[in-house]
This record gives structure tokens, sequence and C-alpha cells, in this order.
């Protein structure tokens, strides 16, 4: 694992899903993981970046982020919204 400091890092995979049910067609990122690249790739976006990172690290440093690992098994955008969007309610409910 690579740990990057940027803003948005642990919110890549999300970014990426929304990005592709948005109709985006093209981006730069500085930093992208190897999943996310992917994600958008089979949506057909036109993708520039800087580096490529295997995964993305979680806040602390431990380990892979939580919302990749939720989305591993996800093939496409519309795979990865219900996933999000019931991290996002749990993360709301757990800090208001």
């Amino acid at each position: 694992m690579t740990k990057h400091k940027n803003v948005a890092l642990d919110e890549l995979r999300i970014l990426a899903a929304l990005m592709v049910l948005g109709g985006v067609e093209g981006l730069f990122a500085d930093v992208v993981s190897r999943p996310a690249l992917e994600l958008l790739a089979g949506a057909g976006i036109a993708v520039e970046y800087t580096v490529v990172v295997p995964n993305i690290v979680n806040r602390a440093g431990t380990g892979t982020c939580p919302v990749e690992q939720l989305c591993a098994g996800a093939a496409s955008a519309a795979e990865c919204l219900p996933l999000i969007e019931g991290f996002m309610q749990k993360m709301k409910e757990r800090h208001g």
C-alpha cells in the first residue's frame, strides 16, 4: 500500500463511481487507485493521472480504504452506488 497526503484520497472510489454515473467524459487526477482507474476505464472515461497506486489506505494508515474494500466486488458504478450510499448513511448515523 502507498500512503499519500492528498485531499479526498479515501473518496477516490466514491468519486469515480459518481463521475461515471454523472456522465463525465474525462478527468485528471494526481493520484488514482487501480480500482478507481479500472472503474473509470470500464465506463469509457478518459483519465490522465500522475501516479497509480494499488489501493488507497484508510485514514489511520493501517489498511485499505473501507470504501475500496466495500466496492471491491462491484463491476460497475451502478453496483457501487448503493454500497456507497449505505456506507455514507452509517457514517452519518455514527457521527451525527
